[in-house]
């Protein structure tokens, strides 16, 4: 009938400010939703936060914001091929630093299974801000993440080799402007 999840993201950025591998900013996600499932798509209830920290660097003012979304999940599989997707829309209930008002973000995961040794996928992502008026002139700020990659699954798991391209939106903790990358990677996944 539905479900109900509690998740814990951290995600650390690394410079060479300071020493060749220096952590200078972290991010941390915390999120709390309750769902519904229909016979087509899975609806969500979530409390979405976000705060900023630094490492080792002195944090004078709070960066964080609260977000009560809606959430849609759909899973399809055409001719085995697998497309995952997820829509996301909510308010900006508090925030700290940031001007937000609002947010929507989609993803798309697309997998294809070649054989028992091999996979291909690619992934979607795209998010919009909508900036509070009251708080900032700057326009509504938008960015996303593209990728597309192998995987090879194992007994225990699998390993994904890929490559992409980001956007994103206020990358700098304190500095509102959006930054641009090309990435080569791979992600160690369980089953």
């Amino acid at each position: 009938r539905g479900r109900a999840t509690f998740l814990v993201d951290l995600e650390n950025i690394l410079g060479d400010e300071l020493r060749p591998f220096d952590p200078n900013q972290a991010n941390y996600t915390l999120e709390i939703a309750t769902s519904a499932r229909t016979p087509l798509v899975e609806l969500f209830v979530v409390f979405h936060h976000v705060s900023r920290h630094f490492g080792d660097r002195a944090k004078i003012e709070a960066i964080a914001w609260n977000v009560l979304q809606a959430r849609a999940l759909r899973q399809l599989t055409i001719k085995g091929t697998t497309v995952d997707m997820r829509a996301d829309v909510g308010k900006v209930t508090a925030h700290a630093f940031v001007d937000y008002g609002w947010t929507a973000d989609a993803d798309v995961l697309v997998r294809r299974r070649i054989n028992d040794h091999l996979g291909l996928y690619g992934r979607g992502y795209v998010e919009t801000i909508g900036i509070d008026s009251n708080l900032s002139q700057r326009p509504r700020q938008t960015g996303g993440r593209f990728e597309l990659g192998v995987r090879l699954p194992g007994a225990g798991g699998a390993v994904d080799l890929f490559a992409g391209y980001e956007r994103v939106i206020d990358a700098g903790a304190i500095e509102q402007r959006a930054l641009r990358w090309g990435f080569l990677g791979f992600r160690f996944a369980t089953k």
